[in-house]
């Protein structure tokens, strides 16, 4: 077999890790065949390039740099480092819960009927935004309360500003709230000129 190393060879090529390997019919670096612990380039290069597979034959790539370029590997020290925080984050999915609470024309008035929302399938609930489809007519309309199965849900509670306003304030919980599948949402609602078409989301995420 022709000298791969060193110096230039009997044959006179000035890069015998290349020209000899490919002179001699060899594709690619085959361990098992060359005999060698080390790899050298002898082009001033300072890169050993490889035109196809490397085979590690089950063996460990060590001591291999952190990553720079797009298509470098990436060594388990730098995966840990970096994505240990966003592998320990659950996959989530958003999830709403959407009712109309009055009809659409009717102005809201006290005492009317709360209507009953239940949930269709367990999840968390994070926030709650209110729609109406008629503006209240007056500076400023505050929802009464939002109730869970018979209690208070928040305070404070939604409220359209000015008296076009047709899209409430995002209350975000201060605790995200698990609900469960059949809980019961309800709107009490002010009097509220007239406003009317209100519509509550409450608004989630379950797990994916």
């Amino acid at each position: 077999m022709p000298n791969v190393f060193g110096r230039v060879d009997e044959e006179g090529l000035t890069n015998p890790l290349n020209e000899d390997l490919l002179a001699n019919g060899f594709n690619a670096l085959d361990f098992n065949e060359v005999h060698l612990n080390e790899l050298h380039d002898n082009s001033g290069t300072g890169k050993i390039i490889v035109h196809e597979e490397f085979n590690m034959t089950n063996n460990q790539i060590s001591n291999l740099a952190d990553p720079v370029a797009g298509k470098d590997a990436v060594n388990l020290d730098y995966a840990e480092t970096n994505f240990a925080s966003q592998a320990s984050v659950p996959d989530e999915a958003p999830y709403d819960v959407y009712g109309a609470f009055t009809d659409e024309t009717s102005a809201i008035t006290i005492g009317l009927a709360p209507m009953v929302l239940p949930a269709s399938r367990n999840f968390t609930l994070t926030n709650i935004r209110a729609f109406l489809t008629t503006p209240a007519g007056f500076p400023n309309y505050t929802i009464a309360a939002f109730v869970l199965n018979g209690l208070p849900l928040t305070t404070p509670t939604c409220s359209f500003s000015g008296s076009s306003d047709t899209t409430s304030n995002l209350i975000t919980l201060a605790t995200p709230l698990s609900i469960s599948q059949g809980d019961r949402f309800e709107v009490n609602c002010n009097p509220g000129g007239s406003a009317a078409g209100l519509k509550v989301v409450f608004m989630g995420n379950v797990p994916i």
